[in-house]
């Protein structure tokens, strides 16, 4: 039977978009163009030049966008789509954990120049991306999307849960609780961890045991606390500088700057960050020499 494909075409390639066009890749079904500042080359996609990108925004059926922050954004929006029309009917659909007024002005963008805008931001970080088991938390307006059944057929090929919220912004105002709520929690590990409090090494052993295996902890201390023990913030699931990125989004459109505690937390990462730059946001854990 022939398959007439359906052409996609991702704006921005990192540890997530890598994840995703791999899955997408297993399907038959697209054909997958990408378009990337700093790749050079690529065996498995067809890389869209600089030139280029303004005809292809023109005739594709999906765009996916994951963009670094906000700023990213705007330069995106500034620098190619005023001066992009997008094809009939295509829809862009925006991976990003950005702030909510930049989602309503990228959601305004988009519709102004003729294509459906779906909010998607994801989690899950570097494992969920290559194992295709990405969470999405999702809002599209349904009556606009005409692509809505091919649209879910892409994000159920890369994810294993898809959350879908009633109202616009909503996602990306959970994504922003979410991520503040689980960076609260990392670094909870950081000060409770059973290494800093005086136990033998054999007692310390089946400590770490029992919080990682028993317990509301055991999750979170099963998936980190191993990474923290060792010092090890070279192997990045997800960078600190986004961990920041994210919770100052977070302090501004959901908590308003009136938590102490976040701004707290926000500042104690900022720290961790001066520090360790580009590597894994476990690195709120680092011990310092004294």
């Amino acid at each position: 039977m022939f398959i007439i494909k359906k052409a996609i075409l991702i704006i921005g390639y990192g540890v997530m978009t890598k994840g995703i066009i791999k899955n997408l890749l297993q399907s038959d079904r697209y054909d997958i163009f990408l378009y990337s500042r700093h790749l050079e080359y690529s065996e498995s996609v067809s890389l869209i030049k600089e030139e280029e990108l303004g005809s292809k925004l023109a005739c594709v059926d999906i765009v996916i966008t994951c963009f670094r922050d906000s700023n990213e954004l705007s330069n995106f929006i500034n620098d190619k789509l005023a001066f992009a029309t997008f094809a009939h009917q295509t829809t862009v659909v925006d991976f990003t954990t950005l702030k909510i007024s930049d989602v309503k002005k990228y959601k305004e963008c988009v519709e102004a120049r003729g294509a459906c805008f779906v909010e998607a931001p994801v989690t899950g970080s570097k494992l969920g991306s290559e194992s295709g088991n990405l969470s999405i938390f999702l809002y599209m307006e349904k009556e606009k999307v005409k692509a809505k059944k091919e649209v879910m057929q892409v994000l159920e090929l890369i994810s294993k849960n898809i959350y879908i919220f009633e109202k616009s912004t909503e996602p990306t105002r959970f994504k922003l609780l979410y991520n503040a709520w689980g960076a609260y929690i990392l670094y909870s590990l950081k000060l409770f961890n059973p290494r800093k409090y005086g136990f033998s090494s054999t007692s310390l052993e089946l400590a770490k045991k029992i919080v990682c295996s028993d317990g509301w902890m055991s999750l979170v201390c099963d998936a980190k606390l191993d990474q923290m023990d060792r010092q090890d913030f070279d192997d990045i699931h997800f960078k600190i500088d986004y961990m920041v990125k994210d919770l100052e989004y977070a302090n501004t459109s959901v908590f308003h700057r009136r938590l102490r505690e976040i701004n707290y937390l926000v500042e104690e990462y900022k720290n961790a960050l001066h520090h360790n730059a580009g590597r894994d946001f476990t690195a709120i854990g680092r011990e310092y020499d004294e």
